[in-house]
């Protein structure tokens, strides 16, 4: 079954778009810059190849259904560097919160508490699951 997954045409992309220890001497924004566009040609590359998918077709089209949303993610990061770069802070912790509570529709938390029990919550776009 491994062997199967990873040659999964979007197990292949999370593999290969870790992030690295080394920027290369780059800014953080120069380098992530370069690394969402890599990551977005790859990631739509993977969803338009039928070859190697091995996941359920849901999962492609649910992930087709979310680049959009990938895209913007990414978009809002950058921007939040320009605005550090350009020292425009007021508007940087308004665009950092704004990007942070969009997050939160995507977030899956778990918490063990000091009884062992484990409390998970899941938020997705229609509020807490």
């Amino acid at each position: 079954m491994f062997d199967i997954l990873e040659k999964d045409s979007i197990f292949v992309v999370i593999k290969n778009h870790r992030l690295p220890i080394s920027r290369d001497g780059l800014s953080i924004k120069d380098f992530l810059k370069i690394y969402f566009d890599e990551y977005i040609v790859s990631l739509r590359y993977a969803l338009s190849s039928k070859s190697e998918n091995f996941l359920r077709i849901e999962t492609y089209e649910k992930l087709k259904t979310k680049l959009p949303i990938i895209e913007k993610l990414c978009k809002n990061i950058l921007e939040i560097f320009t605005l550090y770069d350009n020292a425009n802070l007021q508007i940087l912790y308004k665009k950092l919160d704004e990007l942070m509570k969009s997050l939160e529709l995507y977030l899956y938390v778990s918490e063990i508490n000091e009884t062992g029990t484990v409390y998970e919550t899941q938020f997705c776009e229609s509020g807490i699951i």
